[in-house]
């Protein structure tokens, strides 16, 4: 088969999915850091090998030649803490469904939404740890709840805009958003389930 058969493309594109997604797994463990990432991905796209490209994830916790490790998930009853990656694409988490206690939302380029308008928050603290670089990052909270935004922008713009109206009662649930955003975008809006 020769380099100018399509056929001979398909291997190498299956590979450099793979790693990108493996990279991005990486990234959102705390096995990366952003330089780290944006290095590897940009170094994934120019690889023109199989064996290139599966060398920059080699070294990874869990890795090698034979590929990710697998990890069985936790019951759902341990799940008091998750992860949301989106990666270089749009994503967007809504409807009725049970947040866990932290939240780790890591948005690179991308554009995210969470709406927790008909999410069943727990009566304590959810914690939404933001990490978002060159990304947008939408949240909507209901009506009622208490929003704490600490979120720490590195040349990006983190709003709360969930407006001066009455205070939610007392021992309404808590959403507090923490983490950091670089050239990114991160606002928090308070809307009702009818808007």
């Amino acid at each position: 088969m020769s380099p100018d058969d399509p056929r001979s493309l398909q291997p190498l594109e299956a590979e450099r999915e793979r790693v990108i997604t493996l990279l991005s797994r990486h990234f959102a463990n705390d096995h990366l850091s952003i330089d780290e990432l944006e290095t590897r991905l940009e170094l994934v796209y120019r690889a023109s090998s199989v064996a290139e490209i599966r060398a920059l994830a080699s070294d990874l916790p869990g890795e090698g030649a034979g590929g990710a490790a697998v990890t069985p998930a936790p019951a759902p009853s341990q799940r008091v803490r998750r992860r949301m990656l989106s990666v270089m694409s749009s994503r967007t988490r809504s409807g009725v469904w049970i947040p866990p206690q932290r939240l780790d939302l890591v948005a690179v380029m991308s554009d995210t939404h969470l709406d927790l308008r008909s999410a069943q928050l727990s009566a304590g603290v959810t914690e939404i740890h933001v990490r978002a670089w060159w990304a947008a990052v939408r949240i909507t909270v209901p009506p009622n709840v208490h929003v704490v935004v600490e979120t720490t922008p590195v040349m990006a713009s983190v709003a709360d805009r969930t407006g001066a109206g009455a205070p939610p009662p007392h021992g309404a649930p808590v959403v507090r958003v923490t983490g950091w955003a670089a050239m990114s975008d991160v606002t928090v809006h308070g809307r009702s389930a009818a808007d």
